[in-house]
């Protein structure tokens, strides 16, 4: 069913049937309308998307134009030739079809989207029309309605006036809807050809190409057949040979080295090389380097006639150059022994002196007694070490030097990059430089200005490992634990005064780099708007770095967050902490002497008749002496620590002194669980430095469990809050549990506490405000079999309670992220992989095994289990 037609005559009749055609005739201007606008969108897409398709296509063009063919051997079959020009001649077929097709695309928008446009704005005339009309009409309407509303009374002259102008509005009433209905008539009829004719001149050009496009495709259709018979004949001459070739194969397996290919070099291979290693003495481990080693990968060649060695690159260019290779003649060559490395496969080369020693690892056991054999290798000689390593430091002029030339280059470039200090930088240039740093002489022989070798995470990275790597980290072995001690303080303002009297019993060259590190976290950490770098981030970045235990232990991993916790305090407070020397300082240890041992004679209680089984060292007896010579003559001196002090458990109101409780409360389920295996052993608390545990030893055959031991030493008149330690048993004080005397009092007069605090007994302690968190599960646990216990004993100070020495050693670990790494050493893990025989290795390392194969891992990766 069509338009019904308007007649010009019903205009001035205005009926409601000449109003419904016309109203149809709008919503048919009004549908032609959107359709256009509908279409104009989706041809300009067309057009976008044909421009990146041209686009794409002369990408995929110039790919295949750019490769070629390169055939093995030194001349090509007509077949070959025929499919290495293959690639050139589809690049220059899909081009031609790709022109036609794109020209079109280019006058579209002149044959098809300018038109449609033109015409639409005719529709939009129409509508103008519309709204003429529909004023018109309303202003006659309503000047109809209120000249009959006038009254018989108005004089006939107003009548009169009325009339006449009601009759100009029907005229120019009925002048608007001629014109109006002329206009619609006129759009619908023109649409039939204004509408049609863009996309028919569209349509024609898009069939010219692809006509166009056909006559390519036939023109190409005889290069097509000759490309698809050299392709057959190709697989042919492949399929034909693939049997010989693979019985070379076989051959070859069977017997490589009757068709190793011939070389002017006895032999030759891949050698992983120790870079930057310091040779231990006789009979001792290789001592590292106060910046580490590194394992590098070498093709190597040997020449027996004239002792020549050829180290090929550590790395692969990837430039035309040809790689520079490094000439040495041999001295000597010694199998490296077993107990001076832990790797295998390694020997000894000595290159005189232009390059020392050098020690090499090979591939394997057979590579190792080739290489030797070629260079007449001899077996080590094993003897006795005669003189120890000396232990040296790296914190000198040039180290101070050094960190102060990257802070400032740092902080004059670097201080707004987001992730400062946290995005880790390339392992392989930091330890370049660092290797560098060993080397030179003066630091102008770094260069360090330059930015392109040196860029600002690259000289944040090597800060970071400068610290890392010293022998003795900045807040050193022997005030760590104290320090974990003071940051688990309740107390604010004792944490910070702890603190701050430690820091002043750092080495004078710790604390001045100490002073210049927090100075420049401070300064990083002021621009955290623009790097991202809080205090709390930046802590987390240097704690592990300036803090780590001389013993790693289950427990030390969890006081982590603890030493992060010391960075805030020293970072926040910093110019009252390094500006300002403690005013009582000087008097520290005297005051504290004499109040401890106040403190400690009113806990002094009988310890338990017992004979320890193992006589005493001389070391305890030593420090035993020490102390308790220190105690009477008010003079300092520390006793002697054992090797590996194990971190304490707190208990349940006991002090603090070791590690927190929560290493403790880890510990304490890991004792006591089922099926757990532990020597238990008490003993009197010998006399002990502040932060170290309490432990001793009593025999113990087979070990007891936690109930019956306690019941025990309830029996013997024990303590009836024990405190559990994890670690090592140490031997009894010759004199305290032989003859039963006191306790020794311990150390008194360390530095780093509040008045009337130690590191044994903190404040929150003495006053009654034991922390939720450092109450252990051991502790809950004791006091459950206490409580079951007929004889219930008169509480008791801290300091009189008896050690139970748990000896528990933690050889599994598991994963907490991924980890990869190019070096054949480190091992490749999920997070969630579990690592067995887990023991430290070098610094932030430790070695494990995992799936079978040993390596080493990143400590700060794993989770003890």
């Amino acid at each position: 069913m069509g338009l019904p037609p308007l007649e010009f005559s019903e205009c001035y009749l205005d009926s409601p049937q000449f109003r419904e055609r016309l109203r149809i005739h709008e919503a048919e201007l009004e549908k032609t309308s959107k359709f256009i606008k509908e279409l104009l969108k989706a041809g300009k897409a067309l057009i976008q998307a044909d421009m990146a398709l041209s686009q794409a296509q002369e990408k995929f063009n110039q790919c295949l134009q750019s490769f070629n063919f390169e055939i093995i051997g030194d001349a090509e079959t007509d077949d070959e030739g025929n499919i290495a020009v293959a690639l050139q001649e589809f690049a220059e077929l899909l081009r031609l079809m790709d022109e036609e097709r794109s020209r079109v695309m280019e006058n579209a928008q002149k044959i098809m989207i300018r038109p449609l446009e033109s015409f639409r704005q005719q529709l939009e005339t129409a509508k103008e029309e519309k709204k003429k009309f529909e004023k018109q009409t309303e202003k006659y309407y309503s000047l109809v309605e209120k000249n009959l509303g006038l009254s018989f009374k108005k004089k006939e002259a107003q009548f009169a006036e009325h009339d006449k102008y009601v009759e100009q509005e029907r005229s120019q009433f009925c002048e608007t809807s001629l014109q109006y209905i002329s206009t619609v008539q006129a759009v619908q009829e023109r649409k039939m050809f204004e509408f049609i004719e863009p996309l028919l001149a569209f349509t024609h050009g898009l069939c010219t190409a692809y006509h166009q496009g056909y006559e390519y495709a036939k023109d190409f259709n005889l290069y097509k057949i000759q490309l698809q018979m050299s392709i057959q004949r190709t697989r042919d001459r492949f399929e034909s040979t693939r049997s010989e070739v693979e019985r070379l194969k076989q051959k070859v397996r069977e017997s490589p080295e009757e068709h190793k290919r011939s070389s002017d070099y006895t032999v030759e291979g891949y050698l992983y090389v120790l870079e930057k290693r310091h040779l231990s003495v006789s009979g001792a481990f290789p001592m590292s380097g106060p910046f580490g080693t590194t394992w590098v990968k070498s093709y190597s060649k040997y020449k027996k006639s004239n002792r020549q060695f050829i180290r090929g690159p550590s790395e692969l260019k990837t430039s035309g150059k040809p790689a520079e290779e490094e000439e040495f003649t041999v001295r000597s060559c010694v199998r490296k022994r077993t107990d001076a490395i832990d790797r295998r496969f390694c020997f000894d080369v000595d290159l005189g002196d232009r390059a020392g020693v050098l020690t090499l690892q090979a591939l394997s056991e057979d590579s190792r007694k080739q290489w030797m054999e070629a260079m007449d290798g001899r077996e080590p000689i094993y003897e006795r070490a005669t003189h120890n390593i000396p232990e040296e430091t790296t914190l000198n002029d040039m180290g101070f030097q050094f960190i102060r030339k990257c802070i400032q280059l740092i902080e004059a470039d670097g201080l707004e990059e987001q992730g400062l200090y946290r995005i880790v930088a390339p392992t392989i240039r930091v330890q370049k430089l660092l290797s560098l740093l060993n080397e030179c002489h003066s630091l102008d022989d770094l260069d360090l200005e330059n930015d392109d070798l040196w860029d600002v995470k690259i000289l944040s990275g090597t800060v970071k490992a400068f610290l890392r790597n010293l022998p003795e980290p900045l807040m050193t072995f022997r005030l760590h634990q104290r320090f974990i001690t003071a940051a688990k303080m309740d107390n604010e303002e004792d944490r910070i005064e702890c603190v701050h009297g430690l820091v002043y019993d750092l080495p004078e060259s710790h604390r001045q780099m100490l002073n210049i590190i927090i100075a420049h976290i401070s300064n990083v950490a002021s621009h955290s708007k623009e790097n991202l770098m809080t205090v709390a981030n930046l802590a987390v970045c240097f704690g592990p770095t300036v803090m780590r235990p001389e013993v790693e232990t289950v427990a030390a991993l969890i006081d982590i967050k603890f030493q992060n916790i010391v960075i805030e305090i020293l970072v926040e407070n910093y110019d009252k902490i390094f500006k300002k020397v403690p005013s009582n300082h000087s008097e520290f240890r005297k005051t504290h002497i004499s109040a401890r041992a106040r403190r400690y004679r009113l806990s002094i209680r009988k310890p338990p008749p017992y004979r320890p089984p193992d006589p005493p060292t001389s070391s305890a007896r030593s420090s035993s002496k020490e102390a308790r010579s220190g105690s009477r003559n008010g003079s300092v001196k520390r006793p002697m620590i054992p090797p590996q002090p194990p971190p304490p458990v707190p208990g349940g109101g006991g002090g603090s002194g070791g590690s927190g409780g929560s290493g403790g409360s880890g510990g304490g389920r890991g004792s006591f669980g089922a099926g757990a295996s532990a020597a238990v052993s008490v003993s009197s608390a010998p006399a002990i430095a502040p932060g170290q545990a309490a432990m001793a030893a009593i025999p113990s055959s087979p070990p007891a469990g936690p109930a019956a031991l306690l019941d025990k030493m309830k029996r013997h008149g024990g303590p009836s809050n024990p405190r559990v330690v994890l670690g090592n048993a140490e031997p009894a004080e010759d004199g305290v549990g032989r003859n039963h005397s006191p306790l020794s009092p311990p150390n008194p007069g360390e530095p780093g506490f509040p008045e009337g605090c130690s590191a044994e007994e903190p404040c929150c302690a003495r006053q009654g405000r034991t922390p939720v968190r450092r109450r252990s599960m051991v502790t809950s646990r004791t006091q459950m079999f206490e409580n079951r216990s007929s004889r219930p004993n008169p509480p008791m100070s801290p300091h009189s309670r008896l050690g139970l020495a748990v000896w528990m050693v933690s050889r599994k670990a598991r994963a907490i992220a991924d980890f990869k790494s190019d070096d054949g050493t480190v091992l490749d893990f999920s997070k969630g992989d579990i690592f067995h025989n887990v023991q430290p290795a070098t610094d932030g390392w430790v070695k494990g095994s995992l799936n079978g194969k040993n390596g080493l891992i990143p400590e700060q990766m794993l989770q003890m289990l």
